[in-house]
């Protein structure tokens, strides 16, 4: 059994960020609640416990806001990577998984709500910026993850960049489906993506 990791919005929002922390985490539950094109700064305003007149005082419109959300998440994955609260390598691609195409412990709110703002990244240059600087670090995280099991032994001598950016597309479009699909292929999708690893990658 793997450790396991806190949801995203558990580890976003610790308390420690001050009201940027408290106006992003207002704006993740709103956007949850209202999704992106019925989402206003008055909504966030709701979640927000303080004046709202503080989320004006730092950006200009929603957009502006969730931009910067998906900074913090960015931020957040660089100086936390996936798998950081596991530290053998072969048990940080298998929480990685578990979590991302297994889904035993992902956040469903959270895969709904940065699943709407990936979607804007479609016709949005700023977010496709941000979303690019997204995949990047958790992908390179991967990657790097995986030259650690390939030097202690754990792995098979593969292309670690090959094989961080096939798990990370795995997961991408794992976590889309999941945001509308039921549950009935959520097992068979994670046993074939572990057998490809048994076979592949591990030793």
């Amino acid at each position: 059994m793997t450790e396991q990791e806190p949801y995203l919005i558990d580890i976003l929002f610790d308390g420690d960020g001050g009201t940027r922390e408290e106006i992003l985490a207002a704006t993740f539950k709103a956007l949850h609640e209202h999704g992106y094109s019925e989402l206003t700064v008055d909504d966030i305003g709701d979640e927000f416990e303080k004046s709202q007149s503080l989320i004006y005082h730092h950006y200009d419109s929603k957009d502006e806001v969730l931009l910067d959300l998906l900074e913090l998440m960015i931020e957040h994955f660089e100086s936390h990577k996936p798998g950081t609260y596991v530290s053998d390598p072969r048990d940080r691609i298998k929480t990685f998984v578990e979590m991302s195409v297994g889904l035993e412990s992902m956040d469903r709110t959270a895969a709904g709500t940065f699943t709407e703002l990936r979607a804007q990244a479609i016709h949005d240059d700023d977010y496709r910026e941000q979303f690019v600087k997204y995949d990047e670090v958790i992908q390179e995280a991967l990657a790097d993850d995986i030259r650690k099991g390939i030097e202690a032994g754990a792995f098979r001598d593969v292309d670690a960049e090959r094989m961080a950016t096939w798990l990370y597309t795995v997961t991408v479009g794992t976590t889309f489906r999941s945001v509308t699909a039921g549950d009935s292929w959520i097992d068979m999708n994670e046993e074939e993506v572990n057998s490809h690893l048994e076979n592949v990658l591990y030793r």
